[in-house]
């Protein structure tokens, strides 16, 4: 009984792990999409402001919403290419792990 339930359990995983790859890269090309939105237009209002202290759209126009905050002490604030969006970051992470999925 107890093998039964363990190899279940290995079944399951990969199936799990599609479905939060695929959450976490539709939440990624989301953010990529507020974040080309605000560089278009700076008024722009996200779903995920749910008021002046919950406000998504304050963390990707900080420092924080490129690179997580670290790639422009490498590479500087100017570097477009060097210094992406944490959205691009995580489509690329969470297409290689989906990728990775057997």
């Amino acid at each position: 009984m107890c093998c039964k339930q363990s190899r279940a359990v290995v079944r399951a995983t990969p199936t799990r792990l599609r479905v939060l790859s695929y959450s976490g890269l539709l939440l990624s090309i989301y953010t990529l999409y507020i974040k080309l939105r605000l560089d278009q237009d700076a008024s722009y209002t996200a779903l995920c402001d749910l008021a002046e202290q919950v406000s998504c759209t304050a963390v990707f126009k900080s420092d924080y919403g490129r690179g997580f905050g670290l790639t422009q002490h490498l590479f500087g604030p100017s570097s477009d290419y060097l210094n992406p969006p944490n959205g691009s970051i995580g489509i690329v992470f969470y297409l290689l792990l989906l990728f990775s999925c057997k």
